[in-house]
């Protein structure tokens, strides 16, 4: 199912991006986004670049630059145990010492 625009009487009449997308592991991954904009095409648009971008994540991986710095440097520490030097050095860094 892909995802199609809705609008919300709650919501004062607001669009929402909403629909399941099916993974390629068979897992469905569930949308529901207020729009950014009022106009249906607009946001027709917008439900069409979102799809994408989760498709393309699930065929190629995340995107570069994706991750914060933090992220990445966490990650690297809960892989293996590091030194106390090194998490040292890596605190310091990310709180701008370095």
């Amino acid at each position: 199912m892909s995802l199609r625009v809705v609008k919300r009487k709650d919501r004062n009449d607001t669009l929402t991006i909403v629909g399941t997308i099916r993974l390629r592991s068979g897992q469905r991954l569930r949308v529901r986004q207020g729009a950014q904009s009022n106009d249906p095409q607009l946001a027709a648009e917008e439900a069409a670049v979102i799809e994408a971008q989760l498709l393309r994540a699930d065929w190629h991986g995340e995107r570069r630059g994706h991750r914060s710095f933090a992220e990445a440097v966490n990650a690297y520490l809960e892989a293996e145990p590091r030194s106390l030097a090194d998490k040292t050095r890596l605190h310091l860094y990310i709180k701008g010492a370095g």
